[in-house]
């Protein structure tokens, strides 16, 4: 087990619109260190103009370059750092301009010579003949900073073949450009820096756009952010610490009660790719939508089945619902929903923790409010409100989804939530009798039919690896959502 002291926290915001709170990612250097050579792509890098080093600089001007690259081993290493080799194939430079101006000196019979040497190309092509390994050594500090530090490769004879190119200068050129290609391949210290230099800040991009993420909850008036802050090393594991941002616009007096909390100690199993995060969340935020009136939802009685049978029904309606017989069966109703009053939300222990695990589960208690009204075309008109209380238990479930199809988020009741129906006409009727004893039954069919669904994006890593949400468990006060690499 991994076990380190987390600043995990809830925080209050001035404005009483956000919730910002921790969230943390394991990643396992055991699973590093196994899944690393799954990872292939393709490097593209554009140089609009720059200097080679060498024994003869060279400036060179519109540059396309691309290799393909599989991580043949990556082993992690203390306090950040990691080995990492590639393998580097079909290696191609495309080189709008290529010149040379430097004077060489050589001896010659005792004598030293200055030479000019100018060289000026147009459209050369440089290959490498085959693959190569590129040994790097990879430091992240504790910022999130990703660079490579050190980075070298074996010398090869005749590595690089000038394939093509227009050239002014000496006789027979190209041969000699060939041989000086590969000499500061192979002898180059400041090659090496200079193409360090090239990767780190598309390295460091790399990273950040994986450690930065947005989504929509339109559905609930909110919207989320997470952005890497902190990497933590440990023995096991790998930890990035994030900020989680929920964002609702609206004053809630639910995120004002927040206030930091104590630092706690978090236990993880190191074999396990997964992100935490306290549980405290998820009723916090559902209490902030409730103050928002974020529960609420317009419904048609012709998209109700239950409702359009009673509608065809004469002696139904006498049973239950006088007053409807004196509407025909196309009369329109809109049904306006919303939760009210006390809001409750508490975390229950069926089905928390278990290896595998893909629900959780909360016990909620709120009531409902429905206000039912005439609708034309021209306007709606009041008829009645129904209210009441609801009690049970609500189940987040994960369905894990695969390479090409995103997972799912669904929020549904588990069993059949408690309902007792209150009724009220809003306006003067002869017969004001509703049998809501008979209602309640098909308010709790409807209820149970009504299923939140939410796609979960995956995280691309590479253009054939990506990282899947697989379950979600619940350990003390955290969840904790298992991810999975997919391709």
């Amino acid at each position: 087990m991994v076990a380190i002291i987390s600043n995990t926290c809830i925080a209050w915001n001035a404005y009483a619109s956000q919730l910002k709170t921790d969230v943390l990612l394991y990643v396992p250097k055991q699973m590093v260190r196994a899944s690393a050579s799954e990872f292939k792509g393709i490097f593209n890098h554009d140089i609009a103009s720059a200097i080679l080093p060498g024994e003869f600089p060279a400036r060179v001007e519109t540059v396309t370059s691309n290799f393909n690259w599989q991580v043949k081993s990556l082993e992690p290493k203390d306090n950040g750092a990691a080995d990492l080799v590639l393998t580097a194939s079909g290696a191609k430079a495309k080189i709008g301009g290529f010149h040379i101006d430097s004077f060489v000196e050589r001896e010659v019979n005792g004598s030293i010579i200055r030479v000019h040497l100018k060289v000026d190309c147009q459209d050369m092509v440089v290959e490498a003949r085959r693959s190569t390994d590129l040994m790097a050594h990879v430091q992240i500090d504790q910022n999130l900073k990703m660079r490579i530090e050190q980075l070298q490769w074996p010398p090869q004879s005749k590595f690089w073949k000038v394939r093509a190119a227009t050239c002014a200068g000496p006789t027979d050129i190209l041969p000699a450009l060939e041989d000086h290609f590969n000499k500061m391949w192979n002898t180059s210290s400041n090659l090496r820096e200079y193409l360090i230099s090239q990767i780190n800040p598309e390295l460091q991009s790399w990273l950040d756009d994986r450690l930065a993420w947005s989504e929509s909850v339109s559905e609930f008036g909110s919207s989320l952010q997470m952005r890497g802050r902190e990497f933590l090393d440990s023995s096991d594991a790998w930890i990035v610490r994030s900020d989680l941002q929920i964002n609702t616009g609206k004053i809630c007096p639910a995120f004002e009660s927040i206030r930091r909390l104590q630092p706690q100690k978090i236990e993880a199993d190191p074999r396990e790719l997964h992100v935490t995060f306290l549980d405290e969340v998820m009723p916090i935020w559902a209490q902030c939508i409730h103050e928002m009136s974020g529960f609420r939802r317009l419904d048609y009685a012709r998209d109700i089945p239950q409702f359009v049978d009673l509608m065809a029904s004469p002696s139904a309606k006498d049973a239950v619902w006088p007053d409807l017989n004196r509407f025909s069966e196309r009369t329109q109703f809109a049904l306006y929903s919303s939760t009210a009053g006390a809001f409750s939300m508490q975390p229950r222990s069926m089905g928390q923790g278990q290896k595998g695990s893909r629900s959780i589960y909360y016990s909620l208690s709120t009531n409902a409010l429905s206000r039912i009204r005439l609708s034309s075309t021209q306007r709606e008109r009041p008829y009645v409100s129904f209210f009441s209380p609801i009690r049970g238990n609500v189940e987040l479930k994960i369905n894990p989804g695969t390479f090409s199809v995103p997972g799912q988020l669904l929020i549904q009741w588990s069993g059949q939530p408690q309902v007792k129906l209150r009724h009220q006409f809003d306006v003067r009727v002869s017969n004001d009798f509703i049998d809501t004893r008979q209602l309640d039954p098909e308010l709790q069919k409807a209820m149970k039919a009504k299923v939140f669904k939410k796609l979960l994006r995956p995280l691309r890593l590479t253009s054939s690896r990506q990282v899947q949400v697989n379950g979600i468990k619940r350990t003390e006060k955290l969840i904790s959502l298992p991810l999975v690499l997919t391709k």
